[in-house]
């Protein structure tokens, strides 16, 4: 019999987002004879879509006007009302913003009945294993299938947007209570994800388990001795969005003395702000806003050109791909501590400063940084031995697959 993989997305393999899927998505490809891609955010757009394993295939659902999703209103009234009642009825915390998510929440349910009905449309006969990579549209719509089927099981990573209640303007995740309940096993990216899930939702312990996401060998960082001394060189990679606060770089890197480059790899909507910002950076530093890049583009520079440092000052993250592609390379790093960066930065890979660091702060660690051993090859090469302990994707992704897909 064959083996299929259903593998539900945000957007992937469209667009530029979710770039670590590309890692992954080479092992599920070689579990399986086939991975059906459902690419579960609404879009009127296919365009821009990335290489895939020729075993791979994409199910793309576009998008559908609102008035068309209500037709399944009538016809799937108790469903709907069993979906609302885990989540908006069930605990005992009730307030107003759970009446403002209703329509929201309504929407999405019905987004799910008509993902749901498309698949079922096209893979009638065929029977596989559920995935989906997110705690979002996929996660319900998986949901609501077994809902109907309980026969059918799944499993779903969580990563931050989708997993932490405080980082949501509404408070709450919704639906993390009904898709909870139905999942298999719920796998959070870290080991602070479990902790977290376990502790709001304890009823649910068990199938709670950290899955750690990894990153490919793709070759080492090399630095001469001289740079030690020399030019020294902060490297930072992220969309440039307000949560991952590349204003604070900025702000640090005022602040020293010595003669620094910082290079970023990313673009986004506030490219403009810090091109602005950087205006100000004094003479000794020396700034290249990149872009946007390929994860090929970023791992080329990482082969090719000498990083002392990679910085990450974010305010929110779950465990950022970023940071383990760096240590994969033996580039040590300066972190904030949120989310489950402690479980990449610690002592053995670099240094971690506070949530809410200072730029005087950040920038004394990056003084102390560069007169210290973690500016050695010493102490890159350890660097890179916990990636290959930790976070080696060979190791991680076929764990993942074996304990968590092929034995449903």
């Amino acid at each position: 019999m064959e083996k299929i993989l259903f593998f539900f997305t945000e957007s992937f393999p469209y667009g530029k987002g979710e770039s670590f899927i590309e890692n992954e998505i080479e092992f599920l490809c070689g579990n399986f004879q086939k991975v059906i891609i459902v690419p579960s955010q609404q879009s009127e757009t296919t365009n821009n879509i990335r290489t895939i394993p020729q075993n791979a295939v994409v199910f793309p659902l576009g998008f559908v006007p609102k008035y068309k999703l209500l037709l399944l209103l009538p016809r799937n009234l108790f469903i709907i009302s069993r979906a609302f009642f885990f989540d908006f009825f069930s605990e005992e915390k009730k307030n107003f913003k759970k009446i403002k998510l209703f329509r929201k929440g309504l929407h999405a349910i019905l987004w799910g009945l008509y993902m749901n009905s498309k698949l079922d449309q096209a893979f009638k006969s065929i029977s596989g294993k559920y995935y989906s990579y997110w705690m979002n549209n996929g996660a319900l719509a998986l949901t609501l299938r077994r809902m109907k089927n309980p026969d059918i099981e799944f499993v779903f990573r969580t990563h931050r947007y989708d997993l932490y209640q405080e980082r949501s303007k509404y408070g709450l995740i919704p639906f993390q209570q009904l898709n909870c309940y139905f999942a298999k096993y719920i796998l959070p990216v870290s080991q602070n994800g479990q902790n977290y899930l376990r502790n709001i939702k304890p009823q649910f312990s068990s199938k709670i388990i950290s899955s750690y996401l990894g990153v490919p060998d793709r070759g080492i960082n090399i630095i001469p001795e001289e740079c030690k001394t020399n030019n020294f060189v902060i490297v930072s990679c992220s969309f440039m969005v307000p949560v991952k606060r590349i204003d604070l770089i900025i702000a640090s890197l005022m602040l020293l003395e010595i003669d620094v480059t910082w290079i970023h790899l990313g673009g986004g909507p506030e490219m403009g702000k810090i091109k602005k910002l950087c205006q100000y950076l004094p003479t000794n530093i020396s700034y290249k806003l990149l872009g946007d890049m390929s994860n090929w583009e970023i791992m080329n520079f990482y082969k090719e050109n000498a990083v002392n440092l990679f910085i990450h000052l974010s305010a929110s993250e779950g465990i950022p791909v970023a940071i383990m592609e760096a240590v994969s390379f033996g580039i040590p790093v300066l972190a904030t501590d949120v989310g489950g960066v402690a479980e990449l930065v610690s002592t053995e890979t670099g240094i971690l400063v506070n949530e809410d660091a200072s730029p005087e702060k950040v920038a004394s660690s990056l003084k102390i940084f560069l007169l210290s051993d973690r500016n050695t090859q010493a102490f890159r090469k350890r660097v890179r031995q916990f990636w290959e302990n930790n976070f080696n994707a060979e190791k991680n992704y076929n764990n993942f697959i074996s304990s968590y897909l092929l034995d449903q």
